[in-house]
């Protein structure tokens, strides 16, 4: 999308007005009621299983299946903590600084859109787990959770000292949320239908206000600072490309704990029967495939793999087209 400036009150009125007759309704605009085809896949595997050598093909899905519901948990993460940094992370910028009325309307509607797509995803894990007969809490088990994480808490003690490390993360969480999308566009007739649709919503509404992340940072960066805040400025984008990386790869290993669940359902029965690919490939290979070669995984904690494209997955670098229409 287009830049446009913060001083711009045309521009930025026609964002609102944009971002309000385009918006989705959770309960209407979804058929909930369809449910989740569990045949198919959720988050598409690299399309040689280079990640998952050896892999079965109900393997790869359920594989697939779990890397989805990752790719969910994670972003809904990242969206339940925007509540906390809201006060420090955008409030009191813009208490600092001389902006137009509708800077303010525009980021409640951002914040709003994304306690939204939360939700949506929480939706969707409810549902996943009333099909396969578990509860939502053992499924989680396995899946992110920033909670008491290093990872949040050190983007709120940024924000606390007047840094902007959470909007540099904000950035890349949106534009990888929406190369996850364009990489399940490429596997649409192996994805679930209910999956693809909500990745599709959500993609189009975060490629409508993606630029929202960066008129904060430019609030930021004309703000007066103080000898702290200047460093800041030099490591605040380091800082939101390093902090990702241990978590998620911290959060992946719950995958080994599936054998206490085996006895519950199928799905965690094949998983189980999954954990002999990872534990027979050397850690060194494991990371290594986690940090070049995963969907989505790849993405979030490796800055140089999104600067590349991606391999096999994702279109190639560069590729920003508008959303509608794929």
């Amino acid at each position: 999308m287009k830049p446009i400036s913060i001083f711009d009150r045309i521009g930025l009125q026609k964002q609102i007005d944009l971002q309000r007759s385009s918006g989705w309704d959770l309960q209407t605009d979804f058929q909930w009621s369809k449910g989740v085809d569990l045949e198919r896949s959720f988050a598409p595997l690299d399309s040689d299983n280079m990640a998952f050598p050896g892999a079965s093909t109900e393997q790869a899905v359920a594989l697939s299946q779990l890397m989805g519901l990752m790719v969910n948990e994670t972003i809904s993460e990242m969206e339940c903590s925007l509540p906390r940094m809201k006060y420090h992370g955008w409030e009191k910028l813009l208490a600092q600084f001389p902006a137009n009325p509708e800077l303010h309307e525009l980021g409640e509607i951002f914040f709003a859109e994304e306690e939204k797509h939360a939700k949506s995803f929480q939706k969707f894990l409810e549902i996943f787990c009333h099909q396969i007969n578990v509860s939502p809490e053992e499924l989680k088990s396995l899946l992110p959770s920033g909670k008491n994480s290093l990872f949040q808490a050190a983007l709120l003690w940024n924000a606390e000292q007047g840094g902007a490390a959470f909007w540099w993360t904000v950035a890349a969480v949106e534009e990888t949320s929406i190369q996850a999308y364009r990489a399940i566009v490429q596997k649409k007739n192996e994805t679930d239908p209910l999956y693809f649709e909500l990745h599709k919503r959500h993609a189009e509404e975060e490629s409508r206000h993606d630029s929202y992340a960066f008129m904060m940072l430019d609030v930021y960066q004309r703000l007066p600072k103080s000898l702290k805040q200047r460093a800041f400025l030099k490591t605040d984008l380091l800082l939101s490309q390093l902090l990702p990386g241990p978590w998620v790869l911290t959060e992946l290993a719950k995958i080994f704990s599936v054998k206490k669940l085996a006895h519950r359902s199928p799905f965690f029965r094949v998983l189980a029967d999954t954990l002999p690919l990872f534990e027979n490939m050397p850690k060194a290979t494991l990371i290594k495939n986690f940090w070049t070669k995963t969907p989505y995984v790849s993405w979030l904690i490796n800055p140089a793999f999104r600067k590349k494209g991606g391999q096999g997955w994702a279109l190639p670098q560069g590729s920003r087209k508008p959303l509608h229409g794929i």
